[in-house]
């Protein structure tokens, strides 16, 4: 055994050159990692890449002339990159906003197989690269091989003649936790918008309610939500959700005469109360959430508002008293 790096910060991801005389690396920085490479020896250590980004995954092309590899801008977004192996010519191949990684060169050095992760999904994809120095690969080149949604696919790995790719894969076990957090946080979300209404639509049918009444029912919803999540700023949007409750109150002037107002707060205060949360949410931690879903579900809270307005004043009520 002998050591190869003598670097204070952590070596990792070490893969060997084609003809084995040098080894490209990874190196930990503070805010990034950057490729660097070797002599077999451990000699000779040059930096490869200086983009301040987190690379890795680095692996040659069967000719020893390019080095494909992953990299992770600031939004942690990764993407597919190639570069000489002098350093020169970086450039980027994937641009997507799923998460692209773990490159692997066909043994012609055609083309470059990837994981491609989207929504909890993972895939394998193929596209070509039939010279260097092309602007980047369009989407459209971008071909998916396994249109996955039941496995956890790792390690792709091509035949020697190129016409087939191996893979692991696991029985998936996070994508049915994921459809059981979501409809159990949907679940929540339209309990607690027909709690809230139930109690703000009886306060405003019964009483005239002063500017500010709405914003200190929020915030305190928002507070307590925060102490349970121990996301803080829920309670900073559930402020801005009542101030605008409170003007939409002052504005309609809703009441059990004025049916329609009524109806119509009714609707827009919980969808307002789930909108502000989702805007909070993705502040603090990001919505991994396609948008059908959580747009659904701020418009399903309204529909809750309204049932629950429609219960307190019904059509038919206000019907018989016409």
């Amino acid at each position: 055994m002998q050591q190869l790096t003598d670097a204070t910060r952590p070596a990792f991801g070490p893969a060997w050159s084609p003809d084995g005389k040098r080894i490209v690396y990874a190196l930990n920085g503070e805010d990034s990692s950057e490729l660097y490479l070797m002599h077999a020896d451990g000699s000779h250590p040059a930096q490869l890449t200086s983009n301040g980004a987190y690379n890795g995954g680095a692996v040659w092309s069967p000719d020893g002339q390019q080095i494909a590899f992953h990299s992770s801008d600031s939004d942690n977004n990764s993407d597919i990159y190639l570069i000489n192996s002098d350093g020169s010519g970086e450039t980027r191949l994937t641009d997507s906003r799923a998460d692209d990684y773990a490159p692997t060169w066909s043994p012609d050095g055609r083309q470059i197989a990837f994981l491609s992760w989207e929504n909890d999904v993972v895939d394998i994809y193929v596209m070509d690269v039939a010279a260097f120095g092309l602007e980047g690969i369009e989407e459209s080149q971008r071909r998916n091989l396994t249109h996955n949604h039941a496995l956890e696919i790792n390690s792709p790995a091509w035949s020697p003649d190129g016409n087939t790719i191996l893979f692991s894969a696991n029985g998936h076990t996070t994508l049915p936790d994921l459809y059981t957090n979501q409809s159990l946080a949907i679940a929540s979300l339209l309990f607690q918008s027909a709690l809230l209404m139930g109690i703000v639509l009886t306060l405003i049918k019964n009483w005239t309610l002063p500017f500010g009444a709405l914003t200190f029912l929020f915030t305190l919803n928002g507070l307590l939500m925060s102490v349970f999540h121990d996301e803080y700023v829920l309670g900073l949007s559930m402020l801005g959700a009542g101030l605008i409750a409170d003007s939409l109150l002052a504005w309609l002037k809703p009441s059990a005469e004025r049916h329609v107002r009524f109806w119509l707060f009714a609707f827009s205060v919980p969808a307002l109360f789930c909108a502000f949360y989702f805007l909070a949410v993705q502040l603090t931690q990001g919505i991994d959430w396609v948008i059908h879903l959580w747009l659904g579900t701020i418009f399903m809270t309204g529909i809750i508002g309204l049932l629950v307005g429609l219960l307190m004043v019904s059509p038919v009520s206000v019907a018989r008293e016409s």
